[in-house]
C-alpha cells in the first residue's frame, strides 16, 4: 500500500475532525445564552431531558461534548441522575442526525459544493459582530466535513480498485460468528482512535462507495456506539461517583444495545432492504432503529435503575468538587461559565445561611442552641473557604482555554465575586465569636442599641438574598440599583447605631466592655454590606 494514500487518508480524517469540532464550539459559542436557558429546561422531567438531549446533540452535533457535559453537570451537583441518563439516551438518538447528514450530502452531491459554500461564508468570518463570526465558522466546519469525506474517498478509491476491499469483507454474512464480531471490534477501535463516533461512522459511509457490505458497515456503527462512549470515561474519572455513573450507564447502554442487535442486525438489514434500495438511507434508518429500540427498552426502567444505585449509595459519602471535563470534542467556555456561575450560587447560598444564624445570635436566650448556631457559623466559613478554592482553581483553568474577550472578563469577575464572598464568611467568624464573648461576658446592650442591630441584620438578610437573584440573573438584567439601595440603608443604619451608642456611653446606660463589643458587630456587619455591594458590582463590570 502506498505510503501517501495512507498520510493523505490520515489528513482527510483530521481535516474531518477538524471540521466536526469547528462546528461544535461555533454554534456553543454563537448560541450560549440560548444553550443555557435550553439547559435550564432539563430539570422539568425526563421526558423533556431526553428530548433536551436529542435537541442539544443535534445542534452542537457531538454526542461528546454533550456526554462530557451532563457528566461535568452531575459532577458539580447541578442535574441528578434521573434527568443524567434521560439526557445521554436522548444524545444516542439525536447523534443519528449526523449519519443522516453525511449520507444526504453523498446523495445530493454536497461534496461538489463545498468549495462553493466556503467562497460564500468565509468574508462574514471577518465580520466584527460575535454572532456573524461564529455561525459562519459553522458553516465552514460543514463544508469542511464534506470536503474531507471527499478526500477520504479518493484517496482510498485505489484500494477498491485493487479488489482489496472487497477481499477484507468477503466473509460477512449472517452465519459467520467470527467477521461481524471483528467489524464490531473495527468500529470501537476507530472511534477510540478518533474520539468521534460521527467521524467511524462518516468515514464508514466513505467506505460503502468503495465496496464494503453493508452488513459490514451496520457491525462498525454497532462498534461505534460503543466507541464513543469512552470520552465520557475519560472525563468522569476525575470526577465524583455520580459522574462516574453516567459514564458507567452511557457504556452499559450501549453495550446492551449492541448485544440485541448483534443477533438483530442481518434480519433487520434484509428487511429494510426490501423497502429502500438507498445503501446511503438504509444506513442510516439502520442506525436510527438501533438507537431507538434501544431507549425503547432502557427508558421505562430508569426510575428503577436510578433507585438502586441511590439505596446502593445511601451510606456512602464522597467529597464533590469542580473539574474541568476534557475531551477532544470538549464543550466550550460559555458552558463551564455556566457551571461555575452554578457553583458560585451554592457559596452564596451559604453566606446567606451564615448571615441568618447570626442574627439567631443576638436574640437567642437558649445556651445550648446558640453554641450550635455559633458552630454552624464556623462549619458553613470552612465550606466557604473550600468552595473559593474550588471555583478559583477551576476558573484560573478557563483562562487556559481559547476565549474571547468577553468570556475573560466574565471570568474575571466570577473570581472577584468569589473573593468578596470569602471576606464574607471572615467577618462573619468574626461577629460570631464577638456574640460569643459578649456573651460570656454578660456583656449587656439596652434595647434601642438592640433594635438597630436587628434592623441592620434584617437590611443585611435582604442585601444577601437580592445578590443572589443577581447572580442567578447575571446574564439577564440584575438589579444593581436596588442593591445599592440596601447599601445605602445599612450604611445609615451603622451610622445611627453608632450614634446611639455614643449617647448609650455618654449617659452610662452601657459598659464600656459592651461598648466595644456594640461597636465591632456593627462595624463588621457593615463591612459585610460593603462586600456584598462589591460582590454586585463584580457580576456586571
Amino acid at each position: 500500500m502506498d505510503i501517501w494514500i495512507i498520510l493523505n487518508s490520515i489528513g482527510a480524517v483530521a481535516l474531518f475532525l477538524f471540521g466536526m469540532k469547528l462546528m461544535s464550539d461555533s454554534v456553543q459559542q454563537a448560541s450560549g445564552m440560548q444553550l443555557r436557558k435550553f439547559l435550564n429546561s432539563m430539570t422539568h422531567s425526563k421526558i423533556r431531558a431526553l428530548i433536551a438531549g436529542l435537541g442539544l446533540t443535534s445542534v452542537i452535533q457531538s454526542s461528546s461534548a454533550v456526554s462530557v457535559l451532563v457528566i461535568s453537570f452531575v459532577n458539580a451537583g447541578l442535574l441528578n441522575l434521573i434527568r443524567a441518563f434521560s439526557i445521554i439516551i436522548g444524545s444516542n438518538i439525536g447523534t443519528t442526525l449526523t449519519l443522516w447528514v453525511v449520507a444526504l450530502g453523498f446523495e445530493v452531491h454536497l461534496t461538489q459544493i463545498s468549495l462553493a459554500i466556503l467562497g460564500f461564508v468565509i468574508p462574514f468570518y471577518f465580520f466584527a459582530k460575535h454572532t456573524i463570526k461564529k455561525w459562519a465558522a459553522f458553516l465552514i466546519g460543514f463544508a469542511l466535513i464534506f470536503i474531507s469525506l471527499n478526500l477520504l474517498q479518493e484517496y482510498l478509491a485505489p484500494l477498491a480498485q485493487g479488489k482489496f476491499i472487497f477481499n477484507l469483507f468477503e466473509g460477512v454474512n449472517p452465519t459467520s460468528g467470527l467477521n461481524p464480531i471483528l467489524f464490531i471490534l473495527a468500529g470501537l477501535v476507530l472511534t477510540l482512535f478518533v474520539q468521534s463516533s460521527s467521524a467511524s461512522t462518516s468515514i464508514m459511509v466513505v467506505l460503502y462507495t468503495l465496496g464494503m457490505p453493508l452488513e459490514a458497515c451496520a457491525m462498525i456503527i454497532i462498534g461505534a456506539n460503543i466507541g464513543t462512549t469512552l470520552t465520557g470515561q475519560i472525563a468522569a474519572s476525575i470526577g465524583n461517583k455520580y459522574a462516574r455513573y453516567v459514564a458507567h450507564f452511557h457504556t452499559l447502554f450501549n453495550v446492551f444495545g449492541a448485544i440485541i442487535f448483534y443477533f438483530l442486525a442481518f434480519p433487520l438489514m434484509r428487511y429494510i432492504i426490501e423497502f429502500v434500495d438507498d445503501g446511503f438511507v438504509i444506513l442510516a434508518i439502520f442506525h436510527t432503529i438501533f438507537n431507538v429500540v434501544t431507549a425503547m427498552i432502557v427508558f421505562p426502567f430508569l426510575n428503577d435503575i436510578v433507585s438502586l444505585l441511590y439505596k446502593h449509595n445511601l451510606q456512602k459519602v464522597e467529597n464533590d468538587s469542580l473539574h474541568l471535563m476534557r475531551s477532544p470534542f470538549n464543550v466550550t467556555p460559555e458552558i463551564y461559565i455556566y457551571e461555575a456561575t452554578n457553583m458560585l450560587s451554592t457559596f452564596a447560598g451559604n453566606i446567606k445561611l451564615t448571615v441568618n444564624f447570626l442574627g439567631r445570635m443576638i436574640t437567642e436566650s437558649d445556651e445550648d442552641k446558640f453554641i450550635e448556631f455559633h458552630e454552624r457559623v464556623i462549619l458553613l466559613e470552612k465550606q466557604g473557604d473550600d468552595l473559593e478554592l474550588q471555583i478559583f482553581n477551576y476558573l484560573h483553568k478557563l483562562f487556559l482555554m481559547d476565549l474571547t474577550g468577553s468570556n475573560s472578563q466574565k471570568i474575571n469577575n466570577l473570581i472577584n465575586v468569589s473573593k468578596e464572598l470569602e471576606k464574607i464568611g471572615d467577618l462573619a467568624i468574626k461577629i460570631s465569636h464577638t456574640h460569643k464573648d459578649r456573651r460570656e461576658s454578660s456583656s449587656f446592650i439596652t434595647p434601642k442599641l438592640r433594635t438597630f442591630l436587628l434592623e441592620i441584620q434584617d437590611a443585611l438578610s435582604s442585601a444577601t438574598t437580592q445578590f443572589i437573584q443577581n447572580l442567578n440573573e447575571v446574564q439577564i438584567d440584575p438589579d444593581l440599583p436596588q442593591s445599592r439601595r440596601l447599601e445605602k440603608k445599612i450604611n445609615n443604619l451603622h451610622d445611627k447605631a453608632f450614634d446611639a451608642l455614643l449617647i448609650a456611653v455618654e449617659k452610662n446606660k452601657i459598659k464600656p466592655l459592651s461598648a466595644m463589643h456594640y461597636r465591632e458587630l456593627i462595624q463588621n456587619y457593615e463591612l459585610i454590606g460593603d462586600h456584598i455591594y462589591n460582590a454586585n458590582q463584580s457580576l456586571i463590570r
